[in-house]
């Protein structure tokens, strides 16, 4: 009997290892699932916020997309309105070279005019003069002739 009691002991004491065991174990496994769910929280806080941050990303890459578009835009009206400038001002500097051509034509003919008013003025003066020699010519002979 001794020896059943003594088993007996070495179970129970057996038994109460065993049982703490079974209560570190199960403590481990309560902490354990303790930390689980907080990492499951977390991971399911940083998806939440990976789903956000993609979203914005989403919203700035077509922010993007639409601002490069809308530079091209203001790029190509920006260098057809520079084509019409330099257009206008080709087309100005053909028409200050014709009005300049046209100025020097009648500076020309300003001095032509002038040449021929002043050959008219001296044609006058010599009519005027053959006409008074005509007319003593003509005094003359009608003097002569009576």
């Amino acid at each position: 009997m001794n020896k059943l009691q003594q088993k007996l002991t070495d179970l129970t004491q057996d038994n109460m290892v065993l049982h703490q065991t079974v209560s570190q174990r199960t403590a481990e496994r309560t902490a354990l699932n303790t930390q689980l769910s907080d990492v499951e929280a977390a991971v399911e806080r940083v998806q939440a916020l990976v789903k956000v941050k993609d979203g914005e990303l989403a919203r700035t890459v077509k922010e993007y997309e639409a601002l490069v578009k809308e530079f091209e835009q203001i790029e190509t009206k920006a260098n057809r309105a520079q084509k019409e400038v330099n257009k206008f001002k080709l087309e100005i500097l053909v028409k200050e070279q014709h009005v300049q051509q046209l100025e020097n034509t009648l500076d020309e003919a300003d001095i032509e005019m002038e040449t021929l008013r002043s050959e008219l003025d001296e044609a006058r003066k010599q009519i005027d003069v053959m006409t008074a020699t005509i007319e003593r010519f003509e005094s003359d002979l009608i003097t002569k002739n009576q």
